[in-house]
């Protein structure tokens, strides 16, 4: 984040939902009861997650890791501590979170589950990064990274390198970045998931934002925008108007700079995410200096002012 026109950040919080399919053509066995009821509770739990509304995926998570616990289940108390630790994380608690993935991993060891050690290890990642600890965040995406790359299918490996190549850009790093966003493209296309995409056009057009290439930029975050808005991924799709914005206000474009911004604020205030409402109004507030557009910030202050009472997602209500 080292300019205001590169907000937008992705740190990619891990889940995992339910014991691995079985090999072959062999059918798995159902679950006993705890252990089905477990797995319920995981996907309740991934369901309020995906759409941000993480208080109430906690309990989720938590009452799956109390299911868990009954029965000694090992491989699902390892899930359950790495989606707490994520869902801690989304609301900015890193105490708990850090909590939460220190002890996942230390299930792990006696699990000893490849594919959930590389996504734990993304989610600490995430944890540094939001920590202010860069290096730290640095080689822990590259270690889940290239636990990811040996792994069938590479579970996780289009976030690990999009999150890294997102921390590289920061640095100044550009054209590292921009060959680990090429890296997690293929990926994404040869296993998915299919959201990734979305986040690794949004970085290559912040690189290309860093690097001048504006006309590229755009191209990369309309890209991006597409895919959100096909994914139904609302937080997504402010993030991509809200750089379309600011990518227009630096090209001077400052009526279209409004639509962007128009959208990306209000949608933010539907999401109940006040931290980017106000960013929001802060740029438009910027081009109304600027430009004299908006004629008028009042509908824009008023729906911040409506936010301080309304916090929750209209998702989550």
């Amino acid at each position: 984040m080292t300019r205001i026109a590169v907000a937008g950040l992705l740190v990619v919080l891990f889940i995992a939902v339910g014991p691995a399919c079985s090999s072959g053509n062999k059918p798995r066995k159902p679950d006993p009861v705890l252990l089905a009821e477990a797995n319920r509770l995981a996907s309740q739990g991934s369901y309020w997650y995906s759409r941000g509304c993480y208080q109430r995926a906690q309990r989720y998570f938590f009452q799956a890791a109390e299911t868990s616990r009954l029965v000694d289940d090992l491989p699902g108390l390892v899930r359950a501590h790495n989606n707490l630790g994520a869902a801690a994380l989304a609301q900015g608690r890193l105490a708990e979170a850090g909590e939460m993935l220190t002890r996942a991993l230390e299930l792990n060891k006696i699990v000893k589950d490849a594919a959930e050690e590389a996504l734990i290890l993304g989610n600490l990642a995430g944890m540094a990064f939001k920590a202010g600890r860069r290096e730290e965040a640095e080689d822990l995406w590259r270690r889940a990274a290239s636990s990811a790359q040996d792994l069938e299918n590479q579970p996780g490996l289009p976030l690990h390198l999009t999150n890294l190549a997102m921390l590289l850009r920061t640095k100044g790093r550009l054209a590292e970045a921009e060959a680990l966003l090429r890296q997690a493209q293929a990926a994404a296309v040869k296993n998915g998931p299919a959201g990734a995409l979305a986040g690794i056009h949004l970085q290559l057009g912040l690189v290309a934002q860093a690097s001048g290439d504006l006309n590229q930029a755009e191209r990369q975050v309309s890209l991006a925008l597409d895919l959100d808005k096909e994914a139904e991924n609302p937080r997504g799709i402010a993030q991509d108007l809200e750089i379309l914005g600011r990518l227009s206000q630096e090209r001077s474009r400052w009526d279209q700079a409004v639509q962007e911004l128009d959208r990306a604020i209000r949608l933010y205030a539907a999401l109940g995410d006040q931290d980017k409402v106000r960013e929001a109004l802060g740029l438009l507030r910027e081009n109304k200096t600027r430009s004299g557009r908006p004629e008028s910030l009042t509908p824009y202050e008023n729906l911040a002012l409506r936010g301080e009472k309304e916090t929750e997602s209209l998702l989550c209500r």
